[in-house]
């Protein structure tokens, strides 16, 4: 069975098979203060669990990537996303992710936020978010 790390470390290690051209900083946590940019975070955004039968519980874990780009960048910043966001998909195409290496049974990227702005790291940046939803099979414990 999977659990929250595990599914968390292996969204993150899909990320981080993405260029270092295209992503040169990458962190598993949250961090206020990236060492450079474009960065992106991988985040747990929270679970939930319904019942299937008696034996199972499927287990939806929510996940943010969490990109940030500085401003003063902005049109250069959004080009570097959408190409941000066309590796990240195209990695997540692959076969293997798509199941998360056979523990997810559903597994979706999803971009349809908008960027926000803020200067909570240290700059005035664009913020923008792809959520994951991955939903796992748990087993119902006595």
């Amino acid at each position: 069975m999977a659990d929250i790390q595990s599914i968390h470390d292996r969204i993150a290690d899909i990320v981080d098979t993405v260029s270092v051209s295209i992503i040169p900083v990458k962190y598993r946590y949250p961090e206020a203060k990236p060492s450079s940019f474009p960065a992106v975070m991988t985040l747990f955004a929270g679970d939930a669990e319904r019942m299937i039968d008696t034996i199972t519980n499927e287990q939806t874990m929510l996940f943010d990537i969490v990109t940030v780009f500085p401003v003063d960048e902005s049109n250069t910043a959004y080009q570097k996303w959408l190409n941000l966001y066309d590796a990240l998909k195209a990695e997540f195409r692959k076969d293997d992710h798509q199941t998360l290496s056979g523990d997810a049974v559903y597994f979706m990227v999803d971009a349809s936020g908008r960027p926000t702005f803020s200067d909570e790291y240290s700059q005035p940046v664009a913020v923008l978010s792809i959520r994951v939803t991955a939903k796992v099979l748990q087993s119902i414990t006595a």
